[in-house]
């Protein structure tokens, strides 16, 4: 892609938008940055930009920049049906991702892109750790190790994390709904999708439109490239026709002639078929992030571990040390017994479900947030089996405790904060029993990420345990 003297409009100066930036102003582009912000919400952002000498419009968008542009850059919380971009279409002015401007100034020979509605970040990182402590080259001669860069969608900008993409082994990349709205190019030598569950609707307005989204991951792949799909969900299965990639399928349900499955007998096992080989990785309870949702992160990462010539006592290695995320079903502490879990990153209905599912009823659930317009039933299902008292807050908490009671669970409590929902559950809960805080809402209404919400969750149980460490000190025996 040629930008030198290419008047570039960035719309959105997050993380992404920066980034970009950054890329555009290396490679000689005349580049604006817009955003909605005021200039004191964007303070920071702006010092970055201005010592980049780029121009910037904050308050809105400049009409008159953005008719006289050859390119526009959106970040990925810009909708792409925005009123200010139908003059650049009109226009025919090319409008595309970061994702898609990084594929176009660094393209990389390996790409390994992953997509899904859960566990997105999870299989980035676990792919990447595998890639990086193996030692050997996919044909098999001796290395130092992978050069390996882990981006995207996990706060690393994959613009800026490929630099230098001709010296890398793998490129490993978190790709979003959003993101995959305005590639064009953009060409995975693997492409993942995990699992496709109603999410980000607001945006996208349909299921459908979600799912057609995502879908554009495998868009520009071709034969020799390689997609991998989970057999066990309907929506991802049903994409198998419609690539021209080699399709590679996991499935926790079915034993595969090819691909990865648990076989069950005699005892739990992750089995990979694959060209023609089988290998036996490992035990499943040897694997050390738990959950059943986890071992498809564990089922894709090995099938995609093999794909690149990755030897099977390193692939073992890290699934047995690797420890998962932080928010994400992260064991917080035990007080009095009672164990908190932070899975702040359950931001819609199915992260919650399978949040549940990794734990023995009978829990506290602690849930709520932005409500997203996610239908709630599903989840109302698996609450009545395995939810013993249900605290809900936020913007979601009416609609939770109005559509759960039509279900006929009656144990709910409605609190105002996250202080007030952690000492209530501790009051519920009995020794030997979770408290598991996994929203099923995303954060916005009270907070500006599930990182922070899920710090306040835990500085809130640590503060708790602080008072009744102290409280039992007290007591005279």
């Amino acid at each position: 892609m040629e930008l030198k003297d290419k008047k570039v409009v960035v719309i959105g100066m997050g993380i992404s938008g920066l980034a970009s930036a950054r890329a555009l102003v290396e490679r000689g582009a005349k580049v604006v940055v817009m955003d909605t912000q005021s200039a004191k919400e964007l303070k920071e952002p702006l010092s970055q930009l201005s010592r980049l000498k780029v121009k910037t419009v904050v308050g809105g968008y400049d009409q008159k920049l953005l008719k006289e542009a050859d390119l526009v850059v959106i970040s990925p919380g810009v909708p792409t049906d925005l009123s200010a971009l139908r003059v650049a279409r009109l226009r025919s002015i090319p409008i595309i991702s970061e994702v898609e401007l990084a594929y176009q100034i660094n393209p990389n020979p390996f790409i390994i892109a992953v997509t899904g509605t859960n566990g997105k970040t999870t299989t980035v990182t676990l792919i990447g750790e595998i890639l990086k402590r193996d030692k050997l080259s996919a044909c098999g001669q001796a290395q130092t190790g992978r050069k390996v860069k882990v981006a995207g969608n996990i706060g690393l900008p994959l613009v800026e994390e490929i630099k230098g993409a001709k010296s890398l082994d793998f490129v490993v990349t978190e790709v979003s709904s959003f993101q995959l709205e305005t590639i064009d190019k953009f060409r995975p030598k693997i492409s993942l999708i995990l699992n496709v569950t109603p999410d980000h609707l607001k945006r996208h307005k349909s299921f459908k439109s979600y799912l057609e989204a995502k879908k554009r991951i495998f868009l520009n792949q071709k034969k020799g490239d390689y997609l991998i799909l989970n057999l066990d969900d309907p929506a991802t299965f049903n994409l198998a026709s419609q690539t021209k990639a080699k399709v590679i399928f996991f499935s926790q349900r079915e034993e595969l002639r090819e691909g990865a499955y648990i076989r069950r007998e005699p005892e739990e096992r992750i089995i990979v078929n694959l060209k023609r080989r089988r290998f036996e990785v490992c035990k499943v309870e040897e694997v050390r992030i738990k959950g059943r949702h986890n071992l498809e992160n564990v089922l894709a990462s090995s099938i995609i571990s093999f794909i690149c010539g990755v030897n099977l006592n390193n692939l073992r290695s890290v699934l047995k040390e690797f420890p998962g995320l932080e928010h994400r079903q992260e064991r917080v502490a035990k007080v009095e017994g009672r164990e908190f879990i932070n899975d702040s990153k359950g931001t819609n209905p199915a992260a919650t479900i399978q949040a549940l599912e990794a734990f023995t009823p009978p829990i506290i659930l602690i849930a709520g947030g932005e409500d997203k317009g996610l239908k709630f039933d599903g989840l109302a299902k698996v609450i009545l089996k395995k939810v013993k008292a249900l605290i809900v807050l936020g913007e979601a908490a009416g609609r939770m405790k109005e559509e759960f009671s039509e279900y006929g669970f009656s144990q709910i409590k409605r609190v105002s904060s996250l202080k007030e929902a952690v000492n209530l559950s501790f009051q519920l809960a009995s020794s030997g029993e979770v408290v598991l805080f996994s929203p099923a809402c995303s954060s916005f209404d009270m907070f500006s990420s599930f990182e922070e919400r899920g710090e306040v969750f835990k500085e809130e149980v640590e503060r708790l345990k602080r008072r009744v460490e102290s409280d039992s000190k007290k007591v005279i025996p």
